[in-house]
C-alpha cells in the first residue's frame, strides 16, 4: 500500500490533530512533506537527501562538459548552429554532418536536410546515463518513504478512521 492523499485530505490531517493528542501523527507528515507544495522533502530521509546532492552535482558536471564541447566544436567549427539542442532528453551539439565523426559520441538523429547531426558527446552520455540512475534511485526512496508512512499510520486505521469520521 502507498499513502496517497489529495491535498485537501491532507489538510484534514490538521483536523485531527485538534482531535485526537497524539501529535506525533502530524509530526510524522510534516517531517516527511512539505505543506506549503505538498511535495516529498528533499530531506525526508537522509538517503533521499544524498540522492538529491548528487543529481544536482551530476547535472552541474552535465552543464559543465557541454560548455566545454561546445567551445570546442565552435574553435574547430564544426558547428552548424550557435545553440546547444535538446533531443530525446539529452543535450545535443549541432555538428556538420561533414564533422560528425570528429566528436567521439552518440548521434541522436540528423536534421531534416541532412547538413545537421545532432550529437551527444561521449562523456555527457556517461553522466546522463549516471543522472538517470540516480532519479532512478529518488524515485524508490521516496517509494519506500511513503511506504514506511503507510505502515506508521496503519497501526492506527481505527482511530483515525473514527476521528475522520467525526471531522466530516
Amino acid at each position: 500500500l502507498t499513502l496517497l492523499f489529495s491535498k485537501k485530505e491532507f489538510e484534514n490531517w490538521r483536523q485531527i490533530s485538534k482531535y485526537h493528542s497524539d501529535k506525533k501523527w502530524l509530526s510524522e507528515i510534516e517531517k516527511k512533506f512539505d505543506t506549503l507544495s505538498f511535495n516529498i522533502k528533499k530531506n525526508a530521509s537522509s538517503l533521499l537527501l544524498k540522492l538529491y546532492k548528487s543529481r544536482d552535482n551530476i547535472e552541474s558536471n552535465i552543464q559543465s562538459k557541454i560548455k566545454e564541447n561546445f567551445e570546442y566544436a565552435k574553435n574547430k567549427n564544426w558547428l552548424q548552429d550557435e545553440n546547444v539542442l535538446w533531443i530525446n532528453e539529452r543535450f545535443a551539439l549541432p555538428i556538420k554532418v561533414s564533422c560528425k565523426n570528429k566528436i567521439n559520441g552518440i548521434i541522436h538523429k540528423l536534421s531534416s536536410s541532412s547538413k545537421t547531426a545532432f550529437v551527444e558527446p561521449i562523456e555527457l552520455v556517461e553522466l546522463n546515463n549516471l543522472k538517470n540512475q540516480t532519479e532512478f534511485e529518488i524515485t524508490k526512496e521516496k517509494k519506500k518513504i511513503l511506504s514506511d508512512l503507510t505502515n506508521f499510520f496503519y497501526q492506527h486505521k481505527h482511530i483515525i478512521q473514527s476521528v475522520y469520521s467525526v471531522i466530516l
